[in-house]
């Protein structure tokens, strides 16, 4: 049912997010100094200038920018349209560097007069560009509506591509000033033609215009936050930090599918966002974007800051994702362990083929309560391994995950355990072990000497059956003489709780009344020969006792305004041992205005309580989602200004249950960084341990350093250098058992170093 709710959340969100994308263009207006374009329609100049009416020359301030084209200059207001009322119908752009004494006109800007004409300023990068902004069809149709939308194409006439301005006589690109040395400076200055001739200076401006010849712009690199997948589309949230020196503010986006080769850019530019604070910063902004992709992809993202006049400045890091629900990817099943005279043998069912996968790695722990280490990782396509280093019995427990080319928290796939021994001096271990909580009624037996009639009475009575069930499989051996029930909180000893149960029994009832419903459980079942001795108890099973443990409520709750819009977000709540995973979250909204007027520290302690929902509404609260969602964070499009809102958030688990409120939040309407390599992975191979990690998708370092340390040891040293092209390294200085840590850093050409990656550590073989 939540799936299939979270599914519909989804596509609603992403649809959301389309049109967000569709005014982002509009957006660059804001961007800087460069863009004043903002029309004051039907304003005279002056009765004496008569310039033109629909667009203030008084108010309009021409501006030059530097570019790999050239310099551009944001000329003039030109009609963008036939029907438009202005008698602004030309520019004249004049010239000089800044030791001439007089201004040289070096071109006449006006608009396109005909389609032909357009694209052909354009260039045809940037024509189709534009024609797919404003969602024409074809040329014919984008041609009709810069004839009849002059909003519309305002707005796309703000893509980095200057050429689209240009065949619209907004700016003009002077490319031969790319002839002169860097460090040269030209002035620039404006005049305008009117529909009867007249030539009239920019009164708005009589100031010179000055451009410095390969002028570089910079900003901060960009980070990635987060990210929401699905099948048929992801959303990607990059954090960009201000500084002093910002002067780039679109981002263009890079894609590269299933590692297959180079990025390629998207036909997508980005503004930033600004919220009013995150994590306690107010200098940051938040640059997202959504990408409609085919599912079971391994997607890889990153973006570069720019500007409208195509100045490039830094990359960010790069985002790997996959185009799958959570629920969708493949996982490990029917794997056992078993005990050969070479060792204990491990076997499951092949995974499929998927470019998402790395391997499988294999970790193994030495008892129910040991921690598991990782002793190996395999191809994704074997489905076998014999683990030759075990001594003679000794139980080991085992535990498989399949490694995915993107960050992941999973727990792994299946759990399996086997005992090694040379000869049967034991009963062999008891197959097929599992528990679960049993909530059953049955008819109560009548008791003896009572007349038929209380009989009858008594056999109708009912009584409820409340435990956790053990079964197992019977074994074969023939010198079986019981066996015996053990159990034990999770991390605490195996203690035996039943009594002997005869060779022909395979199931037990724990009724014990003090089993924890806050606690899990772990049972095994031992075999006793006719010598008393006992097999190994490495079968176990794991229950809690079914009681309804509500999550938790998330933490962090967070709310801003972006764009009118209150974005919310809030941090995952680690699950205790006794609840069900969290899957979903909901959001519940009340307007101050018409709810009480108390704050919301003094609502009363029911009001937080689970569930949510009936606390939620006696409150004045309402759910602000149709449909619980699945993502760490949430918009709320419908608020107004001047009204004052509170907002709060519940969790959601596996079964339904849902938690109290959270906390309850109001709303009222620097230089390149180096960035070490992400997703590292450590294997065994031979004797030998490989290194692997991902290939950032820009060069800011010129070569990666491998770090290294044994478990005793507090401080990494560094054992290598590669290129940093490279994605593996092969370490043979190391001794057999001992556990290392392995972390990678960037390193720049001047012999600068990044912070360290996050540490993985594996046991040489």
């Amino acid at each position: 049912m939540y799936r299939q709710a979270f599914s519909t959340q989804r596509s609603t969100q992403m649809l959301l997010q389309d049109k967000l994308r569709l005014c982002t263009l509009a957006l660059v207006l804001l961007a800087g100094t460069f863009y004043h374009l903002e029309a004051q329609d039907q304003q005279p100049l002056s009765p004496r200038t008569k310039s033109p009416r629909s667009i203030s020359l008084r108010n309009f301030r021409p501006s030059v920018r530097w570019s790999p084209q050239g310099a551009v200059i944001n000329a003039a207001p030109i009609a963008l349209t036939p029907e438009s009322t202005s008698d602004t119908v030309a520019a004249l752009i004049l010239r000089k560097r800044t030791s001439d004494p007089e201004f040289t006109q070096i071109a006449r800007v006006e608009r396109a007069p005909t389609l032909e004409a357009a694209k052909s300023i354009a260039g045809e990068t940037a024509w189709k560009l534009f024609v797919q902004t404003i969602g024409a069809k074809n040329d014919a149709e984008a041609w009709r509506i810069i004839q009849n939308d002059r909003r519309r194409t305002a707005a796309a006439l703000f893509i980095p591509y200057p050429s689209i301005g240009a065949a619209f006589g907004m700016f003009y690109i002077d490319s031969s000033s790319r002839a002169a040395p860097d460090g040269t400076q030209f002035s620039y200055a404006v005049r305008y033609v009117l529909r009867g001739g007249t030539t009239v200076p920019a009164e708005s401006n009589p100031q010179m215009m000055n451009v410095t010849v390969g002028q570089s712009y910079r900003s901060a690199p960009p980070r990635f936050l987060d990210a929401l997948e699905s099948d048929s589309s992801v959303a990607l949230r990059f954090i960009l930090k201000h500084s002093s020196e910002q002067e780039l503010r679109l981002a263009a986006v890079f894609r590269q599918i299933d590692g297959e080769g180079a990025f390629e850019q998207l036909p997508l530019f980005v503004s930033p966002t600004r919220p009013t604070s995150f994590d306690g910063m107010n200098d940051v902004s938040f640059i997202t974007f959504d990408d409609r992709v085919e599912p079971e992809h391994l997607l890889r993202y990153y973006i570069q800051m720019q500007d409208a006049v195509g100045n490039k400045g830094a990359c960010s890091d790069t985002a790997t994702l996959i185009s799958l629900r959570q629920s969708a990817i493949p996982r490990i099943t029917e794997a056992r362990a078993d005990d050969t005279p070479s060792g204990i043998r491990l076997t499951w069912k092949p995974l499929p083929a998927k470019p998402y996968f790395l391997g499988i790695q294999i970790s193994r722990a030495q008892g129910p309560e040991s921690s598991y280490i990782p002793i190996d990782t395999v191809s994704i396509d074997d489905s076998t391994y014999l683990d030759e280093k075990v001594w003679s019995g000794m139980s080991y427990f085992y535990a498989l995950k399949a490694l995915m080319l993107r960050p992941t928290l999973e727990q792994p796939s299946v759990w399996v355990a086997a005992a090694h021994r040379n000869a049967h001096t034991a009963p062999l271990q008891v197959s097929g072990v599992e528990a679960f909580w049993e909530d059953s009624i049955v008819p109560s037996e009548p008791r003896t000497r009572q007349s038929s009639q209380s009989s009858r009475a008594q056999a109708k009575s009912q009584r409820s059956i409340r435990g956790v069930r053990v079964r197992w499989n019977a074994t074969t051996e023939q010198d079986i003489a019981n066996y015996l029930v053990y159990r034990a909180p999770i991390g605490k000893p195996l203690e035996s709780i039943s009594p002997p149960i005869p060779p022909h029994a395979t199931t037990f009832l724990d009724t014990t009344p003090t089993l924890h419903p806050h606690m899990s459980y772990v049972y095994a079942v031992r075999a006793v020969n006719m010598t008393g001795m006992e097999s190994p108890s490495y079968t176990l099973a794991r229950v809690r006792p079914l009681e309804l443990v509500p999550p938790s409520p998330p933490h962090g709750i967070g709310v801003y305004e972006e764009h009118g819009i209150a974005q919310l977000r809030w941090n995952a709540e680690p699950p205790a041992l006794t609840q069900q995973p969290v899957v979903a979250y909901q959001v519940y909204r009340r307007r101050k205005s018409t709810a009480s007027t108390a704050q919301h520290q003094q609502l009363p302690s029911e009001a937080f309580q689970p569930p949510a929902r009936r606390y939620a509404t006696k409150f004045g609260f309402a759910p602000l989602l149709k449909q619980p969602t699945e993502a760490l964070f949430a918009q709320d499009t419908t608020v107004k200004a001047g009204e004052l809102y509170e907002y709060a958030v519940s969790a959601l688990d596996a079964e339904g249950n849902e938690s109290g409120l959270s906390a309850i939040m109001q709303f009222a309407a620097s230089p390149d960084e180096l960035m070490p390599p992400s997703h590292v992975y450590a294997r065994s191979v031979g004797k030998n341990i490989e290194i692997l990690w991902s290939e950032q998708a820009h060069n800011l370092a010129q070569s990666i350093a491998i770090y290294r340390r044994s478990e005793q040891e507090t401080t990494s040293k560094r054992i290598g250098t590669v290129s940093h092209t490279t994605t593996v390294f092969l370490d043979t200085a190391v001794k057999t058992g001992v556990l290392y840590f392995y972390s990678l850093r960037s390193v720049a050409l001047s012999k600068q170093e990044s912070p360290p990656s996050v540490e993985i550590g594996i046991r040489a073989p």
